[in-house]
């Protein structure tokens, strides 16, 4: 009697094991297109950075960076590789650049302030425009992005002009 009455039982718990083990392979098999994906989007912005022509710093919400280019770390003779400086703080990454390239990379008082650009120069003459440009999700920050560009054959080429026009007679 005991038998027929856990017949009933073990077929439940065979069933409720089958859609337990469903379930679990269910679950792994999303995990794994998500990891893909995940996986094919790091593939894709790293690609991004290695051809864009400015230099790009990426930092997260906590002022980690998380991406840097090579084209950053030329334009700033920094003698380092970029992923070496993934995962160091804003703070850290500031101690590496020289005495006049400190104030060039600020951190916004309001992470959720809009985006903005500064031009530097540097004693030896080059030129640079960055670009600030805060990344937000559901009015949360999820830190930002500096865009370092050489502008300067831009520059001298503003400054022949201006010379041009206050010597040439024809101006």
């Amino acid at each position: 009697r005991a038998n027929k009455a856990s017949r009933p039982q073990t077929l439940l718990g065979a069933i409720l094991l089958f859609l337990a083990a469903f379930w679990i392979t269910s679950l792994v098999c999303v995990q794994t297109r998500q990891n893909r994906s995940l996986l094919q989007t790091k593939v894709r912005v790293d690609t991004l950075l290695k051809r864009a022509p400015s230099g790009v710093l990426l930092i997260d919400e906590n002022n980690i960076i998380v991406r840097a280019n090579t084209q950053l770390c030329s334009l700033l003779s920094l003698d380092a590789d970029p992923q070496n400086l993934i995962g160091i703080h804003h703070e850290e990454f500031i101690s590496m650049l020289n005495l006049e390239q400190t104030t060039w990379f600020p951190l916004a008082s309001n992470a959720l302030i809009h985006s903005h650009f500064n031009e530097v120069s540097d004693s030896n003459g080059l030129s640079l425009k960055i670009d600030w440009v805060p990344i937000q999700y559901n009015q949360s920050s999820l830190g930002g992005t500096w865009f370092v560009q050489d502008i300067s054959e831009n520059k001298q080429k503003e400054q022949e002009l201006l010379t041009l026009a206050t010597t040439d007679a024809l101006t």
